[in-house]
Parts: C-alpha cells; structure tokens; sequence
C-alpha cells in the first residue's frame, strides 16, 4: 500500500483522504504522508484510522502537520499503536492547527501521561470541537487533567472518554468543569458504574453519571434554544430588508415618474 501514498504525496488539490485499515506502517507510509500534507494545501480530512502508524510514524506526520495551519478540520488517528510518548510532537504541532475541528485519537495507549502532555495544547488550540479520546486507558488522574481543559475551553463541543477507567474522583472532576464550561454540550462516558472500594462511591458514581447526562441534556436544549432564536432573528432581518428594498424601490418609482411628467413652464405673453 505503500505505493499508493507515495503516489498521493505530490497530489496539491486533493480535499479528503481516506487510508482506513490500509497496514501502513510506522516509518516508509509515514515519511510519506508527511510529505503529502507538506506539499498539500487544500487537503480537509485524512482518515489514518486502524493502521500501525505507531509513535515514529506519528512524528513523521506531525512534521508535515505544520504545513497545515489553515486547511486540515478532521484527522482520524484511531487504533494505530500510538502511546503517550507520541503526544509529545502532536502537542508541538495543535496550537498551530488553526482550523482542525475533529481529532479522534481513540484505542491508543495514551494513558494518563499522554492526557498531561496534550492538556497545554488543547487549551492553547481554539478550532478543536470533537475530541475523541475513548478507550486510551486513562484513569482519575487523566480526568482530572482533562476537567482543567474543559473549564478553560470556549469552543469544545463534543468529548468522548468513553471504556476508559474513570472513577467517582475523575467524574467529580469532569462534573464541576461541566458546570463552568458554556460550549461543550455532548461529554460521552460508560453508562455503567464500575467497582469502587468503597459501596457509598459506587452509588456516587451512578449520581454523578445521572448528573452529567442530565446537564449535557439540557445544554443541548439551550443550545437548540439559541439556535432557533438565531433563525427567527435571521428571518426578522430577512424581512427588514426586503421591506427596504421595496420602500427604496417606490422612492425610485415614484422619482422616475415625477421626472418623466416634468414640463417646461408656459411663457407669459
């Protein structure tokens, strides 16, 4: 399949790539897909998920990642190998990534540590709105990073941590942030509680499951809200602008028929 992307590399107008399940590996695929978003301006989306791009690939992209500040909105890093120490280029590159709106870096080991390597990232990041982060063995001390870039984030709409480790202390964490966040409105999370030491924080945990569902809920609700209130007030303005195209349209009617019945004035005798 190598050949393939090799190919792509001097590809200059493609918009969306897509190398699903492809068994690209870490280092000839990579180097060559660097080189593809190095010479590619317009591409929109690549799609790397289920390959074996692993954390030298990853480097190799993150270096072509950089040519890319103002194009790329989706990359799909899904099931490749990659561990948190693969965190440390990607952390290099997003703050530059001014339009990327939806990073999936879901089954990677990325653990706690890759989740402390990136938070500084996505806070300095203003275009991310979907992040996918499930399944990437995370614990308490990863959500609790996490709550620190959700209370801090203006423009994340969508979080899912979902088949991660997340206990009572993580979901606490998660839960305050929610509160003071006014943009995310989906956080997707494992509606099953899972075992606790203690009996009384597995029924904490259910509560707080119960508590984020319902405020993301109604944050949704709000949000369709505004959105709806937005298109009655585009409609108004709509309307307000057609009844002065109308009125401005009589004016000039009404002048043109005031020239064309203009006379000269009758000499006296």
């Amino acid at each position: 399949v190598s050949s393939p992307v090799g190919a792509l590399k001097k590809n200059a107008v493609l918009q969306e790539l897509c190398l699903a399940s492809n068994d690209l590996n870490s280092y000839q695929d990579s180097m060559q897909l660097g080189e593809l978003l190095k010479n590619n301006r317009s591409l929109r989306s690549l799609d790397l998920s289920n390959n074996l791009i692993a954390d030298e690939g990853l480097e190799e992209i993150c270096d072509g990642l950089k040519y890319q500040q103002s194009g790329l909105r989706s990359l799909v890093l899904f099931n490749n190998q990659i561990t948190h120490a693969g965190m440390v280029p990607m952390a290099n590159v997003l703050p530059h990534l001014r339009t990327l709106e939806n990073l999936k870096l879901d089954q990677n080991k990325l653990q706690n540590e890759g989740i402390h390597i990136l938070k500084e990232a996505f806070m300095r990041n203003r275009s991310i709105l979907q992040l996918g982060l499930a399944d990437t063995q995370i614990t308490c001390e990863g959500a609790v990073a996490l709550a620190e870039f959700i209370a801090e984030s203006p423009q994340i709409r969508r979080l899912d941590v979902r088949r991660n480790h997340i206990l009572c202390g993580g979901l606490m964490a998660v839960s305050l942030a929610l509160r003071i966040n006014a943009s995310l409105i989906a956080l997707d999370l494992d509606l099953t509680t899972k075992p606790e030491k203690e009996e009384f924080l597995i029924e904490t945990q259910q509560r707080l499951l119960h508590g984020i569902s319902d405020l993301c809920a109604k944050k949704n609700e709000m949000e369709k809200e505004k959105a709806k209130e937005k298109e009655k007030e585009a409609e108004m303005e709509k309307e307000k602008a057609k009844e002065k195209k109308k009125e401005k349209e009589a004016e000039m009617e009404k002048e043109t028929q005031s020239q064309t019945h203009w006379q000269w004035p009758e000499r006296q005798a």
